[in-house]
């Protein structure tokens, strides 16, 4: 993990996001040596109303991501290369719109753990969903 962080806010499938990015790994990939991205799903006991993590909820989210990042570094050798922030699938979750996968234990958390199998599953079933993502041409942004 590099100390050059960038960070965005912008609309992922129509849902405002936080995005935060490390950009010194820029020059490290790709790496073949790391073939697997991991996508865990941490969810907000009390998000905003626009799904962002509010200010309330900053030091047990840096806990839930030092700790979760640490057992991941120690266990598989992985490395944190940037994290998403939005309500987007929570929301079709919540509402039984999608399955997700179990929650399972990572140390003391509790977390989604989604496979490249599961992350396509749902590929497929949100354009299905109302007020999923959009089936049609991309729109350009003035």
């Amino acid at each position: 993990m590099s100390e050059d962080w960038n960070f965005y806010l912008c609309n992922v499938n129509n849902v405002l996001a936080s995005i935060a990015l490390d950009l010194g790994l820029r020059k490290f990939v790709p790496d073949k040596g790391r073939p697997i991205l991991l996508w865990v799903w941490v969810y907000l006991k009390r998000p905003r109303e626009d799904g962002l993590s509010a200010s309330s909820e900053f030091e047990s989210l840096t806990e839930v991501e030092n700790k979760l990042t640490k057992t991941m570094i120690e266990r598989f050798g992985a490395v944190l290369c940037g994290r998403i922030t939005t309500d987007g699938l929570q929301r079709y979750i919540a509402a039984k719109k999608i399955t997700p996968p179990k929650l399972r234990a990572l140390g003391s958390v509790r977390v989604r753990l989604w496979t490249e199998r599961d992350i396509n599953r749902v590929r497929k079933e949100l354009p299905g969903i109302k007020n999923g993502r959009s089936k049609g041409r991309a729109r350009r942004i003035k």
